[in-house]
């Protein structure tokens, strides 16, 4: 994960309960299956290395065939071991917020897209409803 010059995604497999209760430092959540299902919703980068973790490589090593076989080349395992480094107890770790977002009201961008002098992109998988 040190080398910057690509995208690694590094996910725990296991149950959520297993993951709550601990999980690789800067591990998300995803069960396999999921994974190998809606890749799309969890990997925003092409030829992206991935690394599974969970503490059989069973798992693991299930999703990481389907994924090669899927045409990802780099997919690693991360067995949780006992001598492994674990977040106990966390909640999952969140992408920060780059420093240079810009933000705008509702109102603000709604003037914007008929204005046309802005451009939306929803990359959202669902639709958040606000109540009053």
């Amino acid at each position: 994960r040190k080398d910057e010059s690509r995208t690694t995604y590094l996910f725990d497999i296991r149950t959520r309960n297993e993951f709550e209760a601990c999980h690789l430092l800067g591990a998300r959540h995803v069960v396999g299956g999921q994974l190998v299902q809606n890749l799309d919703q969890h990997v925003g980068t092409l030829g992206a290395r991935i690394v599974l973790s969970d503490d059989d490589t069973v798992r693991a090593s299930t999703t990481a065939l389907w994924l090669r076989r899927m045409g990802w080349k780099q997919v690693a395992i991360a067995p949780i071991t006992l001598d492994t480094k674990l977040e106990i107890n966390e909640p999952p770790i969140h992408s920060p917020t780059p420093s240079d977002v810009q933000y705008i009201a509702p109102g603000e961008l709604g003037k914007r897209l008929k204005e046309k002098n802005i451009f939306l992109i929803d990359l959202s998988s669902t639709c958040l409803e606000s109540t009053p």
